[in-house]
């Protein structure tokens, strides 16, 4: 196949230093000097030349990185500049760099030829995450509207092979389940406090890092020499932390730097180490011990230790404390997002406070569910989930780079108190986003019914917003196909650029189809949501997330409010004359209280509203609308409470000719 050359170009430089690297930057894109930083490969070829990829996708995009290139592009410390990256689907995007601190100053310092970025795309789109690049090959992670994003190298990295994939195609991991510990005996953990709205300015919390490894971990990173090169497991230590950094700083305003005697902490060989490999139980006390000697407790703020076996184990509230070196994570193939998120956020989530958020007990959930934070059905699938290990409650392989509300809820509460303690703060000049719900207040609707919530965001810095509906209701424990009692019925998705959620999501209603997790409810109770709005910032100050809490009340006494017609696809005329159906469910009488509805020609492309075809007709199962004088494709009719969020979807698509 034909590769395409792609290349830096050079933004303008705030301070004198980064004027020459400016002035280098520009000469690089100039015409004259124009220099090819990626080339697409074939992807049997590419694979062909590795052996033992670390972190392979079903599906990706295969490029080779000129290293040379790259780095006369990224070695100056402090610029900014812009670089254009693949993405799996074919496409590209143009992405603005900010220099961010993973490593403390002398760290850095030590090692050069690593470096770090925020990447924030320069079309304005929603579209920003991590790099990172050493001797070991170029590693980033984009969110974008698709999804995640990752550009990982293989164990060759010097031959520039690298590959482009969707979170999705991740290959699962076989994992297992973790252990959560109390703090140690006589120590009160702290209490969990409801956390006010956030509003002004955000903070920037700094921790120190350390961040230990055992012997088996070393040589997995760098198996051909005799003694593994530390400088090599220090480059993935830094891809891990910027990639679990960058989630916490969006998130919680949280960021990890690894401390300036990190290279004390990378043990290369088995039989010496101090760690138990296999054995994370051991390593935990293990490691308390060694950070405690090594380092000493007043020269970090959070400890961990990470390794090739043992799974993953911490102390609950760990930070700040003396018990703050608490944190075990270990896998067989530790690297690649699978790694990054699903366990080692996941652990140091539970250092920061947060407890597991997933409703099941089958499969690795029995045993590890926490009633008092069980707002996710089935596995869950954010951070602090099991996403991927309980059996047939499993919602997806793998966890979503986010905390779910409650969980930040949690560690909010923690940083509030001894967990903000050993903190270095830094006031920033970012406006939490304001977050309001549109939809009407002390409603009630029918059983077994669609609703849609809508919200809206603001921000006083103009920010791109993203928004997430999340349920927050904790009831028995059970699978998600069949709650009981308050459980909760709707999952956690990804945030996205549109304030409105349907439950359950667009695609099902279209495609006559259920997710799991996913239910409506069929008995009488209270949904509770929260709306959050965040505006995904990131390095070098806090995202800000803003939110606000809606009540939505069920009763079992109305519904299910259905369309009955058009039900049967076929085609219409354009201009003609329809009756539209359907079954009230005694949704016009109390509580419900539904006199007039709203009925819509929707496309069952996306499922947009179309055209308004009646507006505040009687809630009482007919009305007589006429089409328009338009053809229009796989169409549905969507019948709409005026007065209400509940609604209904035709079963099947009609064409108007």
């Amino acid at each position: 196949m034909t590769a395409r050359a792609h290349t830096v170009h050079a933004s303008p430089r705030r301070h004198a230093a980064g004027l020459i690297c400016a002035a280098a930057l520009a000469w690089l894109a100039s015409p004259a000097h124009a220099t090819a930083l990626w080339t697409d490969q074939a992807a049997p070829a590419v694979a062909a030349s590795r052996e033992a990829e670390v972190s392979r996708a079903v599906a990706a995009r295969w490029v080779r990185w000129e290293a040379s290139a790259l780095q006369a592009v990224l070695a100056g410390r402090g610029t900014r500049g812009t670089l254009t990256l693949p993405l799996p689907d074919g496409r590209q995007v143009t992405v603005d760099l900010t220099p961010v601190a993973v490593m403390a100053p002398a760290l850095a310092a030590r090692h050069p030829d690593i470096r770090t970025f925020e990447a924030v795309a320069t079309d304005g789109s929603a579209v920003r995450g991590r790099i990172d690049w050493s001797p070991q090959g170029f590693k980033a992670m984009l969110f974008t509207p698709q999804g995640r994003v990752f550009i990982d190298p293989g164990r060759d990295a010097q031959a520039g092979l690298h590959q482009v994939y969707w979170r999705q195609d991740l290959l699962p991991r076989q994992r297992q389940a973790d252990q959560v510990l109390q703090p140690p005996a006589g120590v009160m953990r702290q209490a969990l406090q409801a956390q006010a709205t956030p509003t002004g300015q955000t903070r920037l919390r700094t921790y120190r890092l350390a961040l230990a490894t055992t012997g088996e971990y070393a040589r997995f990173f760098d198996p051909l020499q005799a003694v593994p090169r530390k400088e090599v497991v220090l480059a993935e230590l830094v891809s891990l932390v910027n990639r679990v950094s960058g989630v916490y700083e969006r998130e919680l305003g949280v960021r990890l730097e690894l401390i300036e005697d990190s290279e004390s902490l990378i043990y290369t060989d088995a039989a010496t180490d101090p760690y138990t490999n296999e054995d994370g139980g051991a390593m935990l006390g293990q490691n308390i011990n060694t950070l405690a000697s090594v380092i000493g407790n007043a020269n970090f703020d959070i400890g961990h230790v990470v390794s090739t076996g043992g799974g993953g184990v911490a102390y609950l509230q760990a930070v700040c404390a003396n018990w703050k070196a608490g944190g075990v994570t270990g896998l067989g193939a530790p690297v690649g997002d699978g790694f990054y998120i699903d366990y080692v956020a996941h652990e140091m989530g539970h250092q920061f406070g947060a407890n597991h958020t997933f409703n099941s007990i089958t499969g690795a959930c029995r045993g590890n569910r926490v009633a008092s934070v069980a707002y996710e059905p089935g596995s869950g699938s954010t951070i602090m989930a099991y996403a991927g290990i309980c059996g047939a409650d499993d919602l997806q392989p793998h966890s979503d780079a986010l905390f779910h509300s409650g969980s930040q809820d949690e560690i909010r509460a923690f940083l509030a108190g001894s967990g903000g303690s050993c903190a270095a703060v830094t006031a920033g000049d970012n406006t939490v986003p304001k977050a309001k719900v549109l939809s009407p207040v002390g409603l009630t609707i029918p059983r077994n019914t669609p609703f849609e919530l809508v919200g809206k965001g603001s921000d006083e810095d103009a920010d791109k917003l993203d928004y997430l509906w999340e349920q927050r209701d904790l009831g028995p424990a059970g699978t998600p196909t069949a709650p009981t009692g308050n459980a909760p019925l709707f999952r956690t998705f990804v945030p996205g650029s549109s304030p409105v959620r349907v439950f359950p999501q667009i695609s099902d209603l279209i495609g006559n189809t259920q997710t799991l997790g996913e239910v409506l409810p069929s008995t009488t109770r209270t949904l509770h949501f929260r709306f959050l709005v965040r505006d995904q910032k990131a390095a070098p100050m806090a995202g800000g997330v803003g939110w606000t809490d809606y009540a939505l009340n069920v009763t079992a006494n109305a519904g299910p409010f259905k369309i009955k017609s058009p039900n049967a696809g076929g085609e219409f005329t354009r201009g003609s004359r329809m009756t539209v159906r359907w079954d009230v469910a005694g949704t016009d009488v109390a509580p419900v209280s539904c006199t007039a509805v709203d009925v819509w020609l929707m496309s069952a492309h996306g499922a947009k509203a179309r055209r308004l075809l009646a507006e505040a007709v009687p809630n009482n199962g007919e009305a007589k609308v006429k089409l328009p004088d338009a053809a229009l494709a796989n169409a549905r009719i969507k019948v709409k409470c005026s007065s209400n969020v509940f609604f209904d979807l035709s079963d099947v698509s009609f064409n108007i000719r």
